[in-house]
């Protein structure tokens, strides 16, 4: 679909990362800027699909923001190496529940915190 527009879908990422940095930065030290990676849940539908390995390095290196709030909900995240990019000072918000499908999970009550603490082991 990307190349069907005689885009390069292979540095996209890049171009929206040079797109945001260019927005209007904040107006106060209290202000904190962050964003959020979606890949969508309307119908079941979505916006990306894989990990973050292809995009992390350019993403968490270059994207001026304060923090990130990342999908980590499913096996189209992939794993946490990624999040080694992530410079000092940057603040992370792992969704590690998902809202794309309605009803009960089958998991115990530990997945979540299970998934929490692959996170933070060191790569």
């Amino acid at each position: 679909m990307i190349a069907e527009r005689g885009e390069d879908a292979e540095h996209q990422h890049l171009r929206y990362i040079k797109q945001i940095n260019a927005a209007p930065r904040r107006t106060t030290r209290s202000m904190s800027i962050t964003t959020h990676s979606c890949r969508g849940n309307f119908q079941s539908y979505w916006a990306a699909e894989g990990g973050y390995d292809f995009v992390a390095e350019a993403l968490f290196g270059e994207l001026n923001v304060d923090g990130f709030f990342l999908e980590y909900d499913d096996v189209r995240s992939g794993g946490f190496e990624p999040l080694r990019f992530v410079p000092k000072g940057k603040m992370v918000v792992l969704g590690l529940v998902t809202t794309k499908r309605g009803g009960l999970r089958d998991q115990g009550p530990t997945e979540a915190t299970d998934r929490r603490s692959e996170s933070v082991r060191p790569a």
